[in-house]
């Protein structure tokens, strides 16, 4: 991966609908090099997709949550738990983690008083195997593209 790899990723990282025409003015390519390059790309998974941004307060999920879990290890097939919560809905990502929890989740809820229902009933169901959990209510976030 080269220098102009690098600058067609970022600009496809801030807006992955660029057409080629205006990366290659960028970049100093032609469109087609451009076109070629990111092929090359995402067979070699550098790039895995792309995909739209959402506004959640403007669907009515006001609250960004994030929810720490530990469960019973004993009951515990990570692969399996992470896959029964990444279908919650609301639910947009899920880790293992180490340290003092096992997982965390990042989701979103319309008010306050989904915030029980979701930690107490919908978690619950999905990891029936959970000890305890904290949650945090997200106040402020910033975002970036991946650099390196």
């Amino acid at each position: 991966m080269d220098e102009k790899d690098r600058k067609i990723v970022e600009i496809l990282q801030k807006n992955g609908r660029e057409q080629f025409n205006v990366i290659a003015r960028k970049v100093s390519l032609s469109s087609a090099a451009v076109h070629a390059r990111v092929i090359k790309l995402e067979r070699a998974g550098i790039i895995e997709g792309y995909s739209t941004r959402i506004d959640a307060k403007k669907l009515g999920l006001n609250i960004e949550v994030l929810l720490n879990i530990t469960v019973d290890h004993s009951k515990d097939d990570s692969e399996k738990t992470l896959k029964e919560i990444i279908k919650l809905k609301g639910v947009i990502s899920a880790f293992t983690m180490t340290g003092d929890w096992d997982y965390q989740i990042r989701l979103f809820i319309r008010d306050i008083s989904d915030l029980n229902g979701v930690t107490t009933k919908v978690i619950k169901q999905a990891v029936p195997h959970m000890i305890r959990s904290s949650t945090s209510i997200v106040m402020a976030r910033a975002e970036k593209p991946l650099d390196w």
